[in-house]
């Protein structure tokens, strides 16, 4: 049986990186823009800004973002009330960024929306239900 150590390392010959120039990247469309491209000898590495996250369109989900991050320290201080309210909050924001990028046209079809957005509401719904279910167990123990 073989395995890759069995054999001494080659060097595999990498395709020169393609460099761009800023008038290049100004006549090309719009979604190269958010493209930053970074060389260092023959290694090309594409990624994207965060001007991206800060756009009109996805706007509303860096807010869900933020707000998820906030449900967590609440749920930390069992502060149930506030959690629900983020809550409502966090699934209005979607419907309305889901909406407004379906209006857009960005997403075209239904099944370009993935398993992990529908579970982002159903865990939403869920907390949204036991949130209000312990606070209204605590007031009527208070009681």
């Amino acid at each position: 049986m073989n395995t890759c150590s069995s054999y001494p390392l080659q060097e595999v010959p990498i395709e020169d990186a393609v460099e761009i120039t800023e008038n290049e990247i100004n006549q090309s469309p719009d979604h190269f823009n958010h493209l930053n491209t970074v060389t260092h000898t023959n290694w090309t590495f594409n990624f994207y800004s965060l001007s991206v996250v800060f756009e009109d369109g996805f706007i509303g989900f860096t807010i869900i973002l933020f707000l998820s991050i906030l449900l967590i320290f609440f749920s930390f201080k069992n502060n149930f009330n506030v959690i629900y309210w983020l809550s409502l909050v966090n699934l209005l924001i979607l419907f309305i960024s889901t909406l407004s990028l379906c209006l857009t046209e960005i997403i075209e079809e239904i099944n370009q929306i993935k398993i992990g957005y529908y579970l982002f509401i159903l865990n939403s719904l869920a907390i949204i239900y036991f949130s209000k279910k312990i606070e209204n167990e605590k007031q009527t123990s208070n009681l």
